[in-house]
C-alpha cells in the first residue's frame, strides 16, 4: 500500500523488497536456532532486505510529496541500527559457530541486542506506516 502511495518506481521496488523481507522474517520463525546455518541465512536476509526497504522509503520521504515527512525518522532508525549491526564485532557469532558444544553464552550479547532493536524499530516503522495509511484513507473517504 505504501508503495502504491509513492507512485514511483523506487517506491514499488522498495515495496517488493519489503515483501521479500517479510518472507525472510517468516522463515526465521520457521527455522529454529538449532538449525543455526539456515536460521542465520534467513535472519541476515531479513536484516539486509528490511534495511534496504526502509532505507529506500526513508529517502523517498524526503522527495516524494505523497509521503508525510514525519515518516522519515521511524524509517531511518532501523537503517541506522543495521549499519551499526554491520560494523559491530562478530566475535560472539564466530565463537558459537566454531565450537557450539563448548560455547558458554554470556548474559547479554551485543549482537543479539542489536538484532532485537532492529526488529523493534522495524515493528515501530510498520505501525507508523499503518497509522499514516489509515489516516490518509480516512481523509479520502470523508
Amino acid at each position: 500500500m505504501l508503495s502504491y502511495r509513492t507512485k514511483s518506481k523506487v517506491g514499488y521496488l522498495a515495496g517488493f523488497i519489503g515483501f521479500l523481507a517479510m518472507i525472510a522474517l517468516f522463515m526465521v520463525g520457521v527455522l529454529p536456532e538449532h538449525f543455526l546455518r539456515n536460521h542465520t541465512i534467513a535472519a541476515f536476509s531479513f536484516f539486509i532486505l528490511g534495511a534496504i526497504a526502509v532505507g529506500l522509503f526513508s529517502l523517498l520521504g524526503y522527495w516524494n510529496k505523497n509521503l508525510h515527512k514525519g515518516l522519515i525518522i521511524p524509517s531511518a532508525l532501523p537503517f541506522i541500527l543495521f549499519v551499526i549491526f554491520l560494523v559491530y564485532p562478530k566475535t560472539e557469532l564466530h565463537n558459537i559457530t566454531s565450537d557450539p558444544h563448548h560455547y558458554i553464552r554470556p548474559n547479554i550479547v551485543g549482537l543479539a541486542v542489536l538484532e532485537w532493536l532492529f526488529f523493534l524499530t522495524m515493528s515501530i516503522w510498520i505501525v507508523s506506516i499503518s497509522i499514516f495509511l489509515l489516516r490518509v484513507n480516512d481523509k479520502v473517504s470523508e
